[in-house]
């Protein structure tokens, strides 16, 4: 996508640029889309003023807005350490606990496949994950 696009995901309730269309800047958004989705991309430079004057359009962003920080505090900002973000992304983003692929959940968590693997080693040391195969973990139900 060019520089300055807004991307309005429809399906599934969940919209990348909804803090792009209220600031004026290069911020880049790196996503993967793990489904097939339905995208409309607007150009910002000639689509900003008329958004900003619709307030159905700009109820969904606040929407979405809302649910992006609702999903931050419950996620992010109460964990600080690398192994608390580990256990809250099993526990809560991932199916049935179990974590697959250590490459693209380093990724996701900010941190590097070494950093993540010594996490994992660790956890699983300390009986709170257990190790299902390569790259696939299971929060174990005590946790």
């Amino acid at each position: 996508m060019e520089k300055n696009t807004f991307c309005l995901r429809i399906k599934n309730s969940f919209k990348l640029g909804c803090v792009e269309i209220s600031i004026d800047n290069d911020l880049k958004v790196y996503a993967e889309a793990l489904t097939d989705v339905t995208v409309i991309a607007l150009s910002l430079d000639e689509c900003r003023n008329y958004l900003l004057k619709d307030n159905k359009f700009l109820n969904i962003v606040i929407y979405e807005m809302a649910q992006i920080i609702t999903l931050n505090m419950n996620y992010k900002v109460i964990t600080s350490s690398l192994p608390e973000r580990v256990i809250n992304y099993i526990k809560y983003y991932c199916s049935d606990n179990i974590v697959r692929g250590v490459e693209k959940t380093a990724f996701k968590l900010h941190c590097s496949d070494r950093q993540l693997q010594r996490v994992l080693n660790d956890l699983e040391n300390k009986n709170i994950i257990q190790k299902c195969g390569k790259g696939t973990y299971r929060l174990l139900s005590s946790n």
